[in-house]
Formats: structure tokens, sequence, C-alpha cells
């Protein structure tokens, strides 16, 4: 680095070249390179060119200076880019040896890169201009040249690692290309605490295609005043899930010697008839039909403590009409603290049941068995107009 009128090459491989004061022409050739112009008078360069001087911060005199480009230059990263330090708008000039200016993409660059303008053409990043706006250069920034007579000499390029941060005034810009190896440990303890006071002015002209699929769990407490003079001729075909019959009504429907108390006490006694047990006299239950399947509930104790089976069956009719017949599965009741059992009833196709029984395996154990609900898809057959 000199002061005065200089033409610097760097042949291949990454480079540094500082122009000092005076008006500089800075080829970095193939590779990355930082170009720094640093002031001056180009009244010598081989561009002829020529500007008034002002003093710079980093001391010298100001001037143009030229940056030169060629094609195949580009850089497929922006970290392989070469990094111009200190364009002056108006001042400067990028020369193009081999390509047109409208063969340029220029644009502001992001991230480390937001305050920089990138630089390339159909080979790649050729410049990144730092803390210029890419709105700030046109075809007057830019300069033909040739430099088909220059020395571009020198060894394979370097060795030396660049990545955007290097390349960015937003990261580092040390020449310095060695390898930071070291482990960042602190912890960023800042609490963003702006305000977003922005409004949302837009318009959602999208159209919602989805399907609801919520299940309202809502109560309608409105009164209905209206007088429905419409005649229903649909067919209902839909399954109702939340149908439920009963309770049923044992204890008057003991039979074959079998024994019933209040409370809903059974006891299958010691000299009862082997088929005896309590038929169910809530006629508003019938006729059932299980389409699908339904669930029995009831809730069942032993009086004195112990275990005792409990069964049921469906009936087409009560006797001699049973058939078509169904008995479920015996369950044990077990223990003096009345607990709820259930029992699974599969689907009985389009059978119809106006019968239904309960019976005890267990003798002499009095059992209290209460609130026997048939609940499910299909679990009544509504015969009602």
């Amino acid at each position: 680095m000199r002061d005065g009128d200089d033409q610097l090459f760097g042949g291949v491989g990454d480079d540094v070249l500082r122009g000092a004061a005076g008006d500089d022409y800075l080829d970095g050739g193939p590779g990355k390179d930082v170009l720094y112009g640093e002031g001056g008078s180009l009244s010598g360069s081989p561009q002829g060119l020529s500007t008034e001087t002002s003093d710079e911060a980093n001391g010298g005199a100001s001037g143009a200076d030229t940056f030169v480009t060629r094609l195949g230059d580009g850089a497929q990263t922006i970290g392989g880019a070469d990094v111009i330090m200190d364009f002056e708008d108006g001042i400067d000039l990028i020369g193009l040896d081999g390509i047109a200016f409208s063969d340029l993409t220029i644009e502001p660059g992001t991230g480390a890169c937001s305050a920089d303008t990138l630089v390339s053409d159909s080979t790649g990043y050729l410049f990144v201009i730092q803390g210029v706006e890419a709105s700030a250069l046109s075809d007057l920034d830019f300069t033909p040249v040739d430099s088909t007579g220059e020395a571009i000499t020198g060894s394979s390029p370097d060795e030396s690692l660049y990545d955007e941060g290097d390349s960015c005034s937003g990261g580092a810009t040390d020449s310095d290309a060695g390898t930071d190896t070291g482990t960042d440990t602190g912890a960023d303890t800042g609490t963003d605490t702006g305000t977003d006071t922005g409004t949302d002015t837009g318009t959602d002209t999208g159209t919602d295609t989805g399907t609801d699929t919520g299940t309202d769990t809502g109560t309608d407490t409105g009164t209905d005043t209206g007088d429905d003079t419409g005649t229903d001729t649909g067919t209902d075909t839909g399954t109702d899930s939340g149908s439920a019959v009963g309770p049923a009504v044992f204890e008057d429907g003991a039979f074959g010697n079998t024994v019933s108390e209040a409370g809903g006490i059974f006891t299958y006694p010691t000299g009862a008839e082997s088929w005896g047990g309590w038929a169910n006299t809530n006629e508003d239950m019938y006729p059932l039909s299980f389409l699908e399947g339904a669930t029995l509930t009831f809730t069942a104790a032993v009086v004195d403590g112990g275990t005792a089976d409990v069964r049921f069956r469906f009936e087409f009719m009560p006797h001699p009409a049973v058939d078509p017949a169904y008995d479920t599965d015996a369950v044990t009741v077990t223990g003096s603290v009345p607990l709820e059992y259930s029992i699974e009833i599969p689907s009985q196709g389009a059978n119809t049941f106006s019968s239904f029984i309960m019976y005890l395996n267990t003798q002499d154990v009095a059992v209290q068995i209460t609130d026997v609900v048939i609940s499910g898809t299909d679990t009544i057959a509504s015969t009602g107009t």
C-alpha cells in the first residue's frame, strides 16, 4: 500500500488490495479479494479518469478508484465474491471486462449483508459492495475495461476460508483468513420488550373448505312457538347413539318359586324350579332391537358378602313363543358394596324381543340388583306414530 496513483493486480488467489491515497486501479484477479480504494485521483490510471479530491478519514486525498471484475470471475456463494470496502457513489467506478451492464443483477443483501449491495451475473456473485444501497447504483457507476494486458500471475488459489460473515458489513471484515475454533458459551439474557403496534388491514378472501367435526354440547333453552304444518316423508336411516331404555322392573315378575323383596333383593332358593327367574314388567321397554349391538348395565351387591352369578335372557315373546332368543354371559357379583356391572350384547340383526328375564345361577344367596338399563345403538325399535 502506498500513496499515489496505484495499479494493483491480485493475480490468482484470495488477495487484499489497498490503494491508499490517489486514484487507484484495483484488479483482484481470480479468487476472493478484498479491495480498499482509500482515496485518489485516477488521471494516471488505464482509464484516464479524474475527479476532484477531498480528505478521507483514513488519510490521503480522495479520488476515483476503479474496481475491476471480468467475465467468469463470479462465485457460487456470497462468501466467495470480491469485497469492495469503501466504494464512493458518484466518484468510484466498477470496471467490467467482458460483461455488459445489462448482464448484471444488482440487489440488496439480507442478514449480515443487509447494509450492503450484491452484484452478480450469470456466472455467480461478482462483488459485495459494503455500506452502499442497491438503489444508489446505476449504469453511471460502471465502466467497460480491457484487462487482457494485465499480468494475472501467482500461485494456485490459497487455502484461506471465507464465508458470508467475512464478506458483509454485518459480519467480520478483518482480512485475517485464520479459522476461529473458539466456542461461544455466552447466554443471550436480553429481554424483548418491544410492542407490536401494527394494524392488520388485509382482507381474508380465502374459502373455508374444512369440515366441522366438532360435537355441539350446548343446551337449546329457547321456546318453539311455531306450528309445524309440514309432512315428514323422509326415512330415518340414522343411528341413534344415545338411546337408552329402562330401568327394568323385576320385583313383580318372580316365577318358578324364586323370591323377591323390597329394595330390589332377589334370592334363588333351594327347591325353586331350574327355570325359575324374574321377568321384566316394564312394558314400555318393548320391543327391543339390537341391530348394532348394545350394552346392559346394572348395579348389584351380595347382601351378606361373597359372590353370586347373574345372567339375562331376551325372548321374542313370553313363553311359549320364545324364539328367537338370546342368553347373555353370566356376570359374577362380588361383595356387599353396590357396584356397577356391564354386559355387551352383540348385534341380533333384525330380531326383536318383547320378553326380558333375569336369572341367578347361585342358590340361597340374597343379591340386590337395581338400575338395569340397556343403552347403545338402536336398542329400541319404535312403533309409535
